[in-house]
Order: C-alpha cells, then structure tokens, then sequence
C-alpha cells in the first residue's frame, strides 16, 4: 500500500515537471515571438518614414526644378564649341541630397564656322536665316565708315545692296543679305559672308580664325530642350 502511494507521488512529481517544462517553453516562444514582431514593426515604421521624407523631399526639388528650368541654362557659358550640356538641380542642406537633370541645347546664328575670309554667295551655307529674330537685337549698329577696333563685332547688312568704308584694320564678321561693297583703305580681319557679290575697292580681306570663333560663339544661345528632364545623369565620356 506505500509503495503505490510513494508510486503515486512520483508520477504527480513527473507529470508537473513536465507541465512546467511545457509552460516555460510556451513563455520563451511566446516571448521570442512578441521580439519579432516588435522588431518588424519597428523595421515597418522605418521604412514608412523614409519613404515619407523622402516623398517630401522629391515634391520639394519638383517645384524647384519648375522654378529654376526655364532660366537654368541662360548662364551657361559660350566660350566653347558645345551643342548640348545636362545640368543637375540639387535640394541643397540635406545628407542623402537628391538631385534631377536637364539638357540644354545651344542654338547658334551660325550654322557652322567659315575657314576662309571670302565667303561671297553662301549665306545660306553659313547663317540659319530663319533665327535672325532672336539674334537681330545683338548685332553692332552700323556706322558710316567701319573704323580700326580691338573687340571682334558682327555687322549685318540688309537689302539687296550696300555699301562701307572701311579705315584701319578692322576685326569683324560682316554678313549681307545682298550684294556688298567695301571701300577705302582699310583691311578686314575676320570674314565676309553675302548673299550677292563681294567687290573689294582699295580694302583687303584676311581671315582672323580668333575673331571668326569669337563671334561665331558669342552670336548664341542655351536653352532649355523638350522632354530633357531625367532623374539620372549622363556621365561625360
């Protein structure tokens, strides 16, 4: 009769031992379970936050892309042989910056440089005539007789026929719509372009390659292209 209740006891002894076993596994489970959850919620909130600062952040440099495009490539410089050039809009002030792109495109009166002084009957090959509006304002005021000067000037002549003294050795590029004719004892360093006949009376005509390319730079401009906007930039190779 002691046996089986000493037998009885052992069992009830076991059986706890192992509900309590049972429990304290059930409780670190349950323990490492609520840490996981906490943890994804955590990660879940990060995530949540930095795609919310970050959608601010895009909303912002949006509107000052929309500000800054259409003046952004006016001050780009014209001393170079260029045609297209991407700038970066930037959100200054912030660690992980974000910046868009644009492309500018450069357009030019000319449609490319002359080589030689002597270019009579090739406006066409040489002038994009159907910008004259933009670039007309820019063109030096034409004076009864062209005297010596050091700074590079474009004249352009209108009508089918003109008419300039020349006096001293002047650094220009002059353009007719018709025919010219340069008088007097001076020399032209640069270049003539005209639609019509070029007669030379008592004046000389050399190329000047430095005032040519001065000029030919000068008389340009950048603008903004269509459709150039990207989020990515183009590396320069």
């Amino acid at each position: 009769m002691e046996s089986k209740i000493t037998e009885s006891k052992t069992m009830r002894i076991q059986k706890g031992i192992i509900t309590l076993t049972i429990l304290i596994f059930i409780s670190g489970l349950l323990t490492v379970i609520l840490l996981l959850d906490d943890s994804h919620l955590s990660f879940f909130r990060a995530q949540q936050n930095q795609r919310k600062h970050y959608v601010e952040r895009t909303l912002q440099l949006q509107k000052m892309t929309e500000e800054k495009k259409q003046t952004a490539c006016i001050d780009l410089p014209l001393n170079n042989n260029e045609s297209v050039k991407q700038i970066s809009i930037t959100l200054e002030g912030a660690s992980d910056a974000i910046q868009y792109f644009l492309w500018c495109e450069r357009m030019s009166l000319f449609k490319k440089s002359p080589t030689r002084g002597d270019n009579q009957g090739a406006l066409k090959d040489f002038i994009h005539t159907e910008k004259l509006t933009d670039f007309r304002p820019r063109f030096s005021s034409l004076p009864k007789v062209l005297n010596a000067n050091k700074t590079p000037k474009l004249y352009w002549f209108s009508g089918s026929q003109a008419e300039i003294e020349i006096n001293g050795t002047v650094s220009a590029v002059l353009i007719a719509e018709g025919d010219l004719k340069l008088t007097g004892k001076g020399r032209i360093s640069g270049a003539v372009i005209t639609n019509g006949n070029l007669t030379l009376d008592g004046v000389t005509l050399a190329y000047g390659k430095p005032v040519v390319t001065t000029l030919v730079q000068q008389y340009s401009q950048w603008q903004l292209a269509e459709k150039s906007w990207s989020d990515f930039n183009v590396p320069d190779e």
